[in-house]
């Protein structure tokens, strides 16, 4: 699959968490059009994750960031995990990514 950018303002982001989480993030991400995210990849903390695809998005370990954001230009972070340390957040906020905690909510 890969990155589709079906909004042409939408802004590159990962996701953070790799798990049941990030996977309904990014596929209300791919069936909203009307979204502001151009999905990068995920990013998880979990290495026997790291390589694989989900929703044929690739999983970066957390470490590679600094990388992502160069590469892609990322300047945000969505975060679909509730387990989600306040040494990571620092690590967002000293590397200048804003990051939004998302919550998928079901009627």
């Amino acid at each position: 699959m890969g990155r589709r950018k079906a909004n042409p303002d939408a802004r590159p982001v990962l996701i953070y968490g790799a798990g049941d989480g990030g996977a309904m993030l990014i596929g209300e991400l791919l069936n909203n059009p009307a979204h502001q995210y151009d999905p990068v990849g995920f990013i998880d903390d979990d290495r026997t994750k790291t390589g694989k695809l989900l929703r044929g998005y690739q999983i970066f370990h957390s470490r590679e960031l600094p990388g992502l954001i160069e590469e892609h230009g990322v300047t945000e972070v969505l975060i679909s995990s509730l387990k989600v340390g306040e040494e990571r957040l620092e690590q967002f906020k000293s590397l200048g990514i804003a990051f939004r905690r998302m919550r998928i909510h079901i009627d």
